[in-house]
């Protein structure tokens, strides 16, 4: 069986709706623990503030 995790941040127009998210995401082989804590600042840092 293949599994698949991943980690996603929203990102908010004005007044705070979440208009799109960003995400990574593989197969848990290669996204494992560590990985993920690595991954998850990195997308919440990318991701633009606000639109």
């Amino acid at each position: 069986m293949v599994t698949i995790r991943g980690v996603a941040a929203p990102v908010f127009k004005k007044y705070g709706v979440t208009i799109v998210g960003i995400s990574i995401s593989g197969r848990s082989v290669r996204v494992t623990d560590e990985r993920l804590a690595v991954l998850g600042p990195m997308v919440r840092e990318r991701r633009p503030e606000e639109l």
